[in-house]
């Protein structure tokens, strides 16, 4: 699958439905597309009602599986590192298949 077919599939409401209990002043929620943003692992933006803005890295399993798992390289023969290394998000949301 490619970038913009992942970034899809991800975009579920159930991550929004989350954010707005577990935060519970929300002002607004954002899906950021910006391959600068998604390259330092920010899926979303919540804006606050105090301002603030807290971004999240989003990560949707396609199959349900009885672990978590965390990217430490994302290609293997280059040593490049994955996104556990690269996030720069405030939180990571983490959710299996419905």
């Amino acid at each position: 699958m490619g970038f913009y077919k992942d970034l899809e599939y991800s975009q579920d409401k159930r991550f929004d439905r989350a954010y707005a209990n577990i935060f519970k002043n929300v002002q607004g929620i954002a899906a950021v597309e910006d391959i600068k943003f998604q390259s330092k692992g920010i899926d979303k933006l919540i804006k606050l009602h105090n301002g603030k803005v807290v971004t999240i890295e989003e990560k949707l399993r396609r199959s349900h599986w009885n672990d978590i798992c965390l990217e430490l390289k994302s290609n293997v023969e280059k040593g490049t590192l994955g996104w556990l290394y690269k996030i720069e998000a405030d939180f990571l949301a983490y959710m299996t298949p419905k």
